[in-house]
């Protein structure tokens, strides 16, 4: 299991769950979104799913990681999954895109301008 640094005392965590197979965040940056991250044990992927204020599923994304050995990969998701955490603490964040089609973009807005999260 990989252990997420110093990022679990914020507000904008409003649930860490640690089970035999996952880690899960709920991360709520603003009234309009929740964030919630998927961190299965055992294998180096997360996956992101955005739900607006209903409850509805708006954006799902993922990202993995491979071709190293596991004690890099394990660095690399972290850093992966802290950098996202941390971007989405300090800055404002939206969906751009048709979100009716899935076709959406979770986006930063970062030096003046909004941009695709990178993952």
């Amino acid at each position: 299991m990989i252990e997420i640094d110093n990022i679990i005392k914020t507000t904008l965590i409003k649930e860490h769950i640690f089970d035999s197979n996952k880690q899960t965040f709920t991360i709520v940056p603003n009234e309009e979104l929740k964030i919630v991250i998927t961190m299965p044990n055992n294998i180096f992927e997360w996956y992101i799913n955005v739900f607006d204020r209903t409850d509805r599923k708006v954006h799902t994304n993922w990202l993995d990681h491979y071709g190293d050995n596991k004690v890099n990969l394990e660095s690399e998701m972290k850093e992966s999954v802290q950098g996202f955490i941390n971007a989405v603490m300090k800055h404002p964040v939206r969906l751009s895109g048709d979100i009716k089609t899935g076709l959406s973009t979770l986006e930063v807005y970062r030096d003046n301008e909004w941009s695709d999260m990178i993952y």
